[in-house]
């Protein structure tokens, strides 16, 4: 398909960030495209909330072309850092054994991306990879200690 169309923006996604930054873009006058991997979601035939049991159907995947996920070569990881690993209170640890794993992003390929089914992840960070530079040579460190984020979101609003 060819278009000559020109647009002042493109914006690959429509999940929260992307919708949001689109819309938020076009509000402000400029031209926008958004590209998404997967279709349209029709919520009367999609989310199924007439039946009894909807929440344990999840979303059906109907995206047209089924791309695997992959994972380059994942290192051991060092007992000395076990307690930054991933878990919680109902299953423990997320990966009990020694290496790394590599796991599937719940996620949803439509229009909409993610915010059509929110699977109650909410990652928060650890003091300690506040300063990934630092201790690890890997990302960057933040301009701020974790105890100085803390008390900024803290702070009463005013």
């Amino acid at each position: 398909m060819t278009n000559s169309r020109e647009f002042d923006v493109v914006v690959i996604g429509s999940g929260a960030g992307g919708g949001a930054a689109a819309w938020a873009l076009a509000g402000g006058g400029a031209s926008v495209l958004v590209l998404e991997a997967g279709p349209e979601y029709d919520p009367q035939r999609d989310y199924r909330l007439h039946l009894a049991a909807w929440e344990n159907g999840g979303l059906p995947d109907r995206s047209q072309q089924k791309r695997p996920y992959t994972f380059g070569p994942l290192q051991d990881l060092e007992p000395r850092w076990k307690d930054l690993r991933s878990w919680n209170h109902i299953g423990g640890n997320m990966n009990p054994t020694d290496g790394r794993v590599g796991y599937q992003y719940s996620h949803v390929r439509g229009v909409g991306g993610t915010t059509l089914h929110y699977t109650g992840s909410a990652h928060r960070l650890h003091p300690q990879t506040m300063n990934m530079r630092t201790r690890f040579g890997v990302a960057a460190d933040w301009p701020l200690s974790y105890a100085e984020l803390d008390r900024i979101t803290a702070r009463p609003s005013v």
